[in-house]
């Protein structure tokens, strides 16, 4: 939590204080942070905004949920994911067992599809990790579907959908990947992939790569594209000389009272 690499541990009371002690019992840097309000279950720790640094969220008796931000990393200098206990019994899956793997690999965020001349089908996306954004995953399913009418970010859709044989092996998390392969009237493609103990990621359906589209207005330097914010929120980007504008249709609000701060998205 406190960004310093060793582990710490958290605990809340009724007593309004939300605690984080180091492994020598000294209070984290930072801590304790109060919630105004009885603390009624366990704190829960993850990468709630996709920045790499970890955040703590609790809720109170009163129906509050307060997250904050900390220093702690999302993934552990050897790529894996950080913390050791990170929720009620350890995990999502409530195991109660320290070495338990519940972290599927997170949703491939950029999936991108091109035709080349010769009529195959490149795909191209940022490699996610085997635990999360950490890691590396153990493999990767790609499938195509050849109607039109098929959602292939259903599950069910995507494991009815037809696959495609051997993709690439994938690389650590973060890597550029590549893969060209034959889909005869196929209408759309999507990628998911799976952990070395069988969890399974989300499917994220490809996106049609356009080349990029401007234009330009007289001599003032006007340029619209439009592009995508992290793979997250399509967005505008509107630039006049010096002057750059952006607006997404997701909102993040930050609102910071005391030592409490709320973080609102929307879309």
């Amino acid at each position: 939590m406190s960004g310093d690499g060793k582990p710490e541990v958290i605990g809340g009371s009724g007593g309004y204080l939300l605690r984080a002690y180091d492994a020598s019992l000294a209070i984290a840097q930072g801590w304790p942070r109060y919630t105004h309000g009885w603390i009624v279950a366990s704190p829960a720790i993850g990468d709630v905004d996709g920045d790499g640094k970890l955040e703590v969220a609790v809720p109170t008796r009163e129906g509050n949920l307060f997250a904050w931000r900390t220093r702690g990393a999302t993934c552990a200098a050897d790529g894996s994911w950080q913390p050791s206990w990170w929720t009620y019994h350890h995990d999502e899956h409530r195991s109660g067992v320290l070495d338990h793997d519940s972290q599927a690999p997170e949703r491939i965020r950029d999936p991108a599809r091109a035709t080349t001349p010769d009529g195959s089908i490149e795909l191209t996306w940022t490699a996610p990790g085997g635990d999360g954004p950490c890691g590396r995953a153990s493999r990767y399913d790609v499938r195509y579907a050849t109607d039109a009418a098929v959602d292939l970010r259903d599950p069910r859709a995507f494991n009815a959908a037809a696959p495609v044989s051997n993709p690439p092996a994938p690389a650590a998390a973060g890597s550029a990947e590549r893969f060209r392969f034959v889909a005869p009237a196929a209408t759309s493609y999507a990628i998911r992939a799976i952990d070395d103990h069988g969890l399974i990621g989300l499917p994220s359906v490809a996106s049609e790569a356009p080349p990029p589209q401007a234009q330009h207005h007289g001599s003032g330097g006007c340029t619209i594209t439009r592009g995508d914010v992290a793979g997250r929120a399509a967005s505008w980007s509107l630039a006049v000389g010096s002057l750059a504008v952006l607006v997404a249709r997701r909102r993040v609000r930050t609102l910071a009272l005391e030592r409490r701060v709320v973080v609102e998205a929307g879309r």
